[in-house]
């Protein structure tokens, strides 16, 4: 079978700025025709299908203006714009006192490059993070995404590959994801001192089906099946922690499935480098005994996302999540640390079955450009992780910082991060992080 595969160069065309005044978000036209301008790779039909209308409707200006939103988030542009002019070979239009003006509705876009090797990195939390692999976000222009990756992480090693459509079957509103992976992570487990308690190996082959469904720009449903073979052994694990876990027992291995359902409020939108909105998500795991689980548990999780704009293209982002679970499994339970939720600490320095976890950053750019932007971050992270609910009221561990990020907009998903956190509450082993892509 012959793969096509297309991607932009970072060269494509450039927008033009349009200085003219925002249009009335409720006044309404007859788009006569549709113009796309800009596209060397994509399909125009993954244009037409983000519009929630077509050549020849009667529409509101705020209609318009959703459907640009719509195409900004695909990731595979990095500029949208529209504009509007006297239709050439107008449609005629209801002949009522309230016909709308004829217009021609004329999308230029500028793409992205697609086809990208994955870089990431993390050096931090006193352990090592990095993925080498390739993927396309748009695949024949057709807005598929593929890839595969080999990923270190502490020690451990993974490999995986997955498919990706954000329109499936053609359906605007409804998105379908397929992954397969063999993966491994080495789990240390720590007392509150820092003193090394426990330790294993978890590697899982598994297959993961989702599928989401989107009911309004701002709400969503998901369901997605997991199979996974887990196994457990004392590979690569230090002696003390070895010594320890030995008089504890390895976790049990298993084969079984898990449900994940999901929900989302609000909606997180991109320009460019630019980030601004609010996202509400819940998901819920369900894993029975009676399909290969040591024990039914659930384990909910509640994630708050916020973003906004400020003066000189600025940012302010905040990440707020809370979950717990109910099994006795320490494979299952939840592991916090520097590489991903409080910078400063040990990679998986903190484990528990509930917690909370917070981020807060203010992203300020010093230089900005079509091609390149510096930005300098501050931030704050704090967490608590515990075995009960009851006991969420209190500070685990906490950080603040100063950061750095190397954003190139015209390359989907390439920026380096780097950050220096100083620790409160409980010393921190792991001051200096590096990485790719923003913190959150």
């Amino acid at each position: 079978m012959l793969l096509l595969i297309c991607s932009t160069p970072v060269w494509a065309q450039e927008l033009k700025d349009d200085k003219q005044p925002p249009p009335d978000p409720d006044a309404r036209v007859h788009v006569a025709q549709i113009e796309l301008q800009g596209l060397r790779c994509t399909e125009e039909f993954v244009v037409f299908n983000q519009l929630p209308f077509a050549a020849g409707a009667q529409v509101f200006i705020h209609e318009i203006e959703e459907g640009v939103r719509r195409l900004r988030n695909l990731a595979i542009f990095d500029r949208v714009e529209y504009r509007l002019e006297p239709a050439l070979d107008p449609l005629d239009a209801d002949a009522d006192a309230d016909a709308a003006i004829e217009r021609e509705l004329v999308i230029t876009l500028v793409e992205r490059w697609t086809i990208l090797p994955i870089l990431n990195f993390n050096f931090g939390g006193n352990a090592t993070s990095f993925s080498l692999g390739v993927y396309d976000l748009n695949i024949a222009g057709r807005n598929f995404e593929l890839g595969g990756l080999y990923r270190y992480e502490a020690g451990a090693h993974s490999a995986g590959a997955w498919y990706r459509s954000p329109s499936f079957l053609g359906q605007r509103l409804m998105r379908f994801e397929f992954e397969l992976w063999r993966a491994s992570v080495r789990r240390l487990i720590y007392a509150l001192d820092g003193e090394l308690a426990g330790g294993f190996e978890h590697r899982s082959h598994y297959a993961l089906v989702r599928l989401a469904q989107e009911w309004t720009p701002s709400a969503r449903t998901s369901v997605a099946l997991r199979f996974t073979i887990d196994d457990f052994s004392l590979n690569g694990v230090p002696a003390t922690a070895r010594q320890a876990q030995q008089g504890q027992g390895l976790p049990q291995s298993t084969a079984l499935a898990i449900v994940v359902l999901g929900a989302e409020l609000g909606r997180l939108d991109q320009d460019s480098f630019l980030v601004f909105g609010q996202r509400l998500s819940l998901s819920l795991d369900v894993a029975s005994s009676g399909f290969g689980a040591p024990q039914s548990y659930l384990s909910p999780r509640l994630n708050l996302e916020f973003f906004r704009t400020l003066p000189l293209e600025s940012t302010f982002g905040a990440r707020m999540t809370l979950a717990t679970t109910n099994t006795d499994s320490q494979a299952y339970q939840f592991y916090l640390g520097g590489l991903n939720n409080v910078r400063g600490y040990g990679n998986s320095r903190f484990h528990g079955r509930s917690f909370w976890n917070a981020n807060v950053e203010l992203r300020v750019p010093s230089f900005n450009n079509r091609y390149f932007v510096l930005q300098h971050v501050l931030f704050a992270d704090s967490t608590r992780v515990i075995d009960a609910p009851r006991d969420l009221f209190d500070i685990t561990a906490a950080s603040a910082g100063i950061g750095l990020r190397l954003i190139v907009p015209r390359v989907a998903g390439l920026l380096i991060r780097l950050d220096y956190a100083w620790t409160f509450f409980v010393p921190g082993e792991a001051n200096f992080n590096v990485g790719s892509g923003q913190f959150f």
